[in-house]
């Protein structure tokens, strides 16, 4: 059983005594994790395809090289992934509303057609 260090905020792992692993956990890959009952946690794989629509703890999984006792340890660094647009940015919707939709072209705004 390999060790797991687990980064992040999340208290799903406290108390824990077992992990157990749903399908694949793969070198760069993402998990969620979810306590099953009061000693137990569930890695279940993220797939990439699903990422801009889960809502949820999402763990990156990065294996480390196997220490002196022989054993590979894993570690699972909590993320957040935001993805644009995203529904409150007040920021950009101003500036597509003073310009048109119409992006920028140039450093003053201005398009004289010389590259210069």
């Amino acid at each position: 059983m390999p060790h797991f260090h687990i980064q992040g905020e999340s208290d799903v792992f406290d108390d824990a005594e077992h992990v157990e692993v749903q399908g694949e956990m793969t070198a760069y890959g993402f998990v969620t994790a979810e306590r099953v009952d009061e000693k137990t946690v569930l890695l279940s794989e993220v797939a990439l395809a699903n990422l801009q629509s889960f809502e949820g703890i999402l763990f990156q999984v990065e294996y480390e090289e196997e220490g002196e006792d022989g054993e590979e340890s894993i570690v699972l660094r909590q993320v957040q992934m935001f993805f644009w647009p995203w529904d409150d940015d007040e920021e950009f919707a101003d500036d597509e509303e003073a310009d048109g939709d119409e992006p920028e072209v140039g450093g003053d705004g201005e398009s004289n057609g010389s590259m210069a």
